[in-house]
C-alpha cells in the first residue's frame, strides 16, 4: 500500500472516531435535552453493532461481513466499504450458504459501513420499485384495457410518487421488440 493509501486509510478511520466521540461528547456535556438524545443514539448504535468505547478508538483491523440479497445490494456494500476504507482490502463471497462482502475495517469503520449500507438498502429498494414501474410505464408493459387509478383518488404520497415515476420513465429508452425482429435478435 502506498504513502497516499495509507494516508487517505488512516483520515477515514479519523474521521469514523470522530463521528462516534462527538457524538459521545454530545452526550457527555451537551444541553440537557441534547444529552439525552446523544445518549441514546450511542447506546443504540453501540448495542446495535456490538461495539464499546473503547473500540472505537481501536485501529485493530478485522474482516467484517456485509450479508447481501441481490447483485444490487452486494453492489452497494462494495460501494458503501470503498467509500468509508478508501477501497481496501473488500471482497466478496459468493457461494450457495455464504452470501457476504466482507471488508478489512476497523470496528469503528464497520459501524458506519453497517450503518450506511442499512439505511441505503432502503433507500435503494424503494427507489428500484420507483424504477421498476417507470421501466414499465416507458415501456407500455401493461393491458390495452387494464384499469387506471383516477388521480383525483390518489393520496398526496401516491401522487408524489407517480410524478417520480414518471419523471423517470420520460428519462429511460423505450426498448421496442420490433427493431429487434427485424435485426434477427430475437
Amino acid at each position: 500500500m502506498s504513502r497516499r493509501q495509507n494516508e487517505k486509510q488512516r483520515e477515514n478511520l479519523d474521521a469514523v472516531a470522530r463521528k462516534l466521540r462527538s457524538l459521545k461528547a454530545l452526550a457527555d456535556r451537551g444541553m440537557p435535552g441534547e444529552r439525552e438524545n446523544a445518549r441514546m443514539l450511542l447506546e443504540q448504535v453501540m448495542k446495535k453493532y456490538g461495539i464499546s468505547w473503547q473500540e472505537i478508538d481501536d485501529k485493530t483491523k478485522e474482516h467484517h461481513p456485509i450479508s447481501y440479497t441481490s447483485i444490487w445490494e452486494k453492489k452497494l456494500a462494495h460501494q458503501i466499504a470503498h467509500m468509508v476504507t478508501g477501497g481496501y482490502e473488500v471482497y466478496t463471497s459468493s457461494t450457495k450458504n455464504d452470501r457476504n462482502v466482507y471488508v478489512l475495517c476497523t470496528k469503528a469503520e464497520y459501524v458506519e459501513i453497517k450503518s450506511n449500507f442499512d439505511f441505503f438498502k432502503r433507500a435503494l429498494k424503494k427507489d428500484m420499485e420507483i424504477f421498476y414501474s417507470a421501466f414499465v410505464q416507458r415501456n407500455e408493459l401493461f393491458p390495452v384495457n387494464g384499469e387506471t387509478k383516477d388521480p383525483d383518488d390518489m393520496s398526496p404520497e401516491e401522487w408524489e410518487r407517480a410524478k417520480r415515476m414518471l419523471a423517470m420513465a420520460s428519462a429511460l429508452d423505450k426498448h421496442k421488440k420490433l427493431k429487434e425482429l427485424e435485426r434477427g435478435a430475437v
